[in-house]
């Protein structure tokens, strides 16, 4: 599959642009500020429904418009795949569109995986530079794109959260009296949060894993064979060599339970994950050059 052409309206700094493109390599070139990001930009929220810059709607639309359009026509070599355009409606009033072939897409799991990218841009450095939120969702979106399951299990991960969190804040604003009904409830949001859990943090460890090794050989080739690297999932969940990683979530989550009423706020579990960038003893995050960062 290939992506065979662009059209854009009123996106960025574009008021409408029609762009080809040959199956194999293309190279856009062009002065400062004059939109070559936009494209990648476009191409890539394609594939994620989001921009890679983070990028709110309302920033993508041309500041003069009240609306965008994304059109992209791919191209399968093989003729196996039914979805050939991809239409991406952005409004500065209400939620964005997304069509495929015509047809409006309900859910964001029937749209990622259809088209793939890897782009690399100067805000990738913040995957190591940041906080553990921007490597989750790096991670989290890497899996969207290749693991339906995977879109399942943390759609309803964070669900079940959200959920869970607005309970905590009711038992914290509720009378004493009253709080042991709502209390009780927690056991049944609890067990839902660790299924769905234990599903996220086997994904992650083993994409990890993966790319691990993938990246080991490779970081020691740009280092000049210097370096050697290794990439660890950090689990929030800690683990008990006489427990199952079941057992040590659920007495966790409970043992926890007070404070995350004080808090209003559930503090153990994967949305609290991070990844370790290990050269030589010492972690990127925190002692790494600008060199080793890029690199």
């Amino acid at each position: 599959m290939y992506i065979k052409n662009l059209r854009l309206k009123n996106y960025r700094n574009y008021k409408e642009i029609n762009v080809f493109f040959d199956p194999n390599i293309n190279i856009i070139y062009g002065n400062n500020a004059e939109g070559k990001t936009n494209l990648l930009e476009a191409i890539s929220l394609c594939a994620t429904a989001r921009s890679h810059k983070n990028s709110k709607d309302n920033e993508i639309i041309n500041f003069e418009e009240k609306e965008a359009h994304i059109k992209l026509f791919l191209e399968e070599e093989k003729k196996e795949s039914k979805i050939n355009v991809i239409d991406i409606q952005l409004n500065r009033d209400i939620k964005k569109g997304i069509a495929l072939n015509g047809i409006k897409v309900e859910k964001l799991s029937s749209f990622l995986g259809i088209l793939n990218v890897v782009l690399f841009s100067p805000e990738d450095l913040n995957i190591i530079k940041e906080g553990p939120i921007v490597r989750r969702k790096f991670l989290d979106m890497e899996l969207c794109q290749t693991d339906k399951l995977y879109v399942s299990s943390i759609t309803n991960y964070n669900k079940i959260l959200g959920e869970r969190n607005t309970l905590l804040k009711d038992i914290n604003q509720t009378n004493l009296s009253n709080q042991k009904e709502l209390i009780n409830l927690l056991d049944t949001y609890d067990e839902e949060l660790i299924k769905y859990g234990l599903e996220v943090i086997k994904k992650r460890k083993d994409n990890i894993k993966e790319l691990s090794k993938k990246i080991s050989d490779i970081y020691y080739k740009i280092s000049g064979e210097k370096e050697k690297i290794k990439i660890d999932y950090e689990n929030d969940v800690m683990t008990n060599d006489e427990l199952s990683l079941k057992e040590n979530y659920k007495r966790q989550l409970f043992s926890s339970r007070d404070i995350d009423i004080k808090n209003q706020y559930t503090g153990i579990g994967p949305h609290r994950d991070d990844i370790s960038f290990i050269v030589e003893n010492n972690d990127l995050r925190k002692f790494g050059s600008q060199g080793q960062k890029k690199s």
